[in-house]
């Protein structure tokens, strides 16, 4: 995970959030994450315990608000809701949400995996915003777009995949993927 460990070390310092970004400034500027809150919550399994249940959702709520001002996109509401326990979150294009799994709330073991379902599913709602013409997509998404676009397999451009490893080569999943890691 190297956004994560990038994290850990201190390498998204600076001096902006999104609080403090004023129209005038780009949105697209490697300075403007600052984890704040987001490290106070989830640096260490202590420090995750000795936070309330309503600080690490606005935690969570701060990681997704940073990586949509990073990649140029509104941020997406942060909905918290019972999954399976192999199931991550989700974003729907319907409710313009990103649904993460309840269980990231109380488990210190998983508070990096619900980070990286954060930076993923808010991934998905960038392609959708590229999709949909709202924002123009990076070299990388591009890049994973004409590939899809020129590839000789049946339905590996949709979004229904009916197994597991439709899924993960899913070239919008493997984007994802490799997006968070």
């Amino acid at each position: 995970m190297g956004i994560i460990n990038n994290f850990l070390s201190g390498i998204f310092g600076g001096n902006k959030t999104v609080d403090n970004l004023s129209s005038s400034q780009p949105f697209l500027d490697d300075n403007v994450i600052q984890p704040s809150l987001y490290s106070k919550c989830f640096a260490s399994e202590e420090s995750f315990y000795n936070s309330s249940r309503e600080e690490r959702m606005q935690a969570f709520q701060q990681l997704e608000n940073d990586f949509a001002v990073k990649q140029g996109r509104a941020p997406r509401q942060i909905v918290f809701k019972d999954m399976s326990v192999d199931e991550c979150g989700a974003y729907s294009s319907d409710t313009d949400k990103i649904y993460l799994n309840r269980n990231y709330l109380d488990d210190a073991y998983s508070r990096f995996d619900g980070m990286d379902t954060v930076i993923h599913e808010g991934r998905h709602a960038y392609q959708n915003d590229c999709a949909t013409g709202i924002v123009a997509a990076d070299e990388d998404l591009q890049r994973v777009n004409d590939g899809a676009k020129m590839s000789s397999l049946p339905g590996v451009y949709s979004s229904s995949c009916s197994d597991k490893l439709g899924y993960y080569l899913n070239p919008l999943e493997l984007d994802a993927n490799a997006y968070a890691c």
